[in-house]
C-alpha cells in the first residue's frame, strides 16, 4: 500500500508483480497474465494452484498507459531463477537429511530411556525385595539379641555370690520332689 502511494502520482500506470524465495526466485504477473501455469496435487490428480503469498512486490511503473504497455510487454508473466550451483536444493538437502539425522536419534533416545525405565524398574523391584530382607534380618537379629541379652543375664546372676548360696538349697528341693513324686 505504502509503495502505491508512493509511485501513485508520478506513475499512475503500474504493472505489479510478486517475488518469492522458491527454490530459487520466483517473480510472477499479479495479474496473472502470460502463458504459465500453476499446479498442485499428487499422482492420482492435479488442480490450479492459487500462488503463494509474496515476500517482495516488484512495480514496473510509467507515466502512461502506453510506455507501462511497451514496458510490460518486454517483461515476461513468470521469471523463476535459480543459481546454477543450485544451492538451495543443496541446503534443503542438507536440511532434509539432518531432519532425518535428528529423528533417527531422537528415536535411538526414546529406545534408551525405555530400557532406562525398565532398569530402573527391575532395580526398584530388587530394591523392594532387599529392603523386605533386610526387615526380616533385622527382625531376627533384634530376637537373637534379646535372646543373648536373657542368656548374658542368667550367667551373670549364676557368677554371683547369691546363684552359688541358693544353688545347693534348690538342688535339694529338686531331689526331695523326685523322691516325693516317686
Amino acid at each position: 500500500d505504502e509503495l502505491a502511494l508512493l509511485l501513485g502520482e508520478a506513475f499512475p500506470a503500474q504493472r505489479w508483480y510478486r517475488q518469492r524465495r522458491y527454490l530459487g526466485s520466483a517473480l510472477w504477473a499479479e495479474e496473472g497474465a502470460g502463458p504459465y501455469e500453476a499446479l498442485t496435487g499428487d499422482a492420482s490428480s492435479s488442480r490450479a494452484m492459487v500462488p503463494p503469498e509474496a515476500t517482495y512486490f516488484v512495480v514496473i511503473a510509467a507515466a502512461s498507459d502506453q510506455a507501462l504497455a511497451a514496458a510490460a510487454d518486454a517483461a515476461p508473466s513468470l521469471s523463476i531463477y535459480a543459481d546454477a550451483a543450485d544451492s538451495e536444493w543443496a541446503r534443503a538437502d542438507h536440511e532434509a537429511s539432518e531432519a532425518l539425522r535428528l529423528d533417527a536419534l531422537v528415536i535411538a533416545r526414546e529406545r534408551e530411556l525405555d530400557d532406562a525405565r525398565r532398569r530402573i524398574e527391575a532395580l526398584g523391584a530388587d530394591l523392594a525385595r532387599h529392603q523386605r530382607r533386610a526387615g526380616e534380618l533385622a527382625a531376627e537379629h533384634e530376637r537373637q539379641q534379646a535372646a543373648l541379652v536373657a542368656q548374658e543375664r542368667i550367667i551373670a546372676y549364676r557368677q554371683s555370690a547369691r546363684w552359688w548360696l541358693v544353688l545347693p538349697w534348690l538342688r535339694i528341693r529338686r531331689a526331695w520332689e523326685r523322691i516325693h513324686s516317686a
